[in-house]
């Protein structure tokens, strides 16, 4: 085993903090598109279904149920992709600022290994890889959404990172749903 030096440690440790960053801001960089693309969505099945209901027109009424439906859809992947995705994240930063870490930075096996320098995170994905509330079924992740909401307002068990970022889509999925219910049953 190589020991490293205090300076190297620390250069390592902050390009960790670096990539985590880099995380955290793809993260906000997709639910700005989700927000984008909601918005288009939105303002398509207003006019259509508008347009709709003041002329009879079946075909019209047919675009607003795909859009809603559109909407649903996108909002619910958003959904999954966002809650997976902020789990991660919270694990990663949870893994980067233990102090196991920083010793694993000191004492490293892997500075023979070129890629190590390369990749940082060998450490931390080989943790979270075998997290069993990360490692789930696709079946787990398209339910596990509305187990988190009820963690998130029922027993007050929250991530530490931007709940807002999958709580949001789900407000959208809701309102997607309400809307093509209505719809279907003329209430609006």
């Amino acid at each position: 085993m190589i020991k490293l030096n205090k300076t190297a440690a620390d250069s390592l440790y902050q390009n960790s903090i670096t990539l985590l960053t880099h995380q955290e801001n793809l993260l906000f960089q997709r639910f700005n598109y989700f927000l984008v693309a909601n918005s288009f969505l939105t303002i398509a099945f207003v006019t259509a279904s508008y347009t709709s209901i003041n002329n009879g027109n079946y075909a019209i009424q047919a675009i607003a149920y795909i859009l809603a439906a559109s909407g649903l859809i996108i909002s619910w992947i958003f959904i999954v992709i966002n809650l997976h995705n902020a789990k991660i994240i919270t694990r990663v930063h949870l893994l980067v600022r233990n102090t196991e870490y920083k010793l694993f930075l000191l004492e490293t096996k892997y500075l023979n290994e070129a890629y190590f320098w390369d990749k940082p995170y060998t450490f931390i994905y080989e943790r979270i890889s075998i997290d069993p509330e990360l490692s789930t079924s696709r079946y787990n992740l398209i339910l596990n959404p509305f187990e988190e909401v009820f963690n998130f307002f029922i027993k007050k068990k929250r991530l530490l990172l931007a709940p807002h970022t999958w709580l949001i889509p789900f407000l959208f999925a809701f309102i997607w749903f309400a809307l093509i219910i209505a719809y279907i049953l003329r209430l609006i």
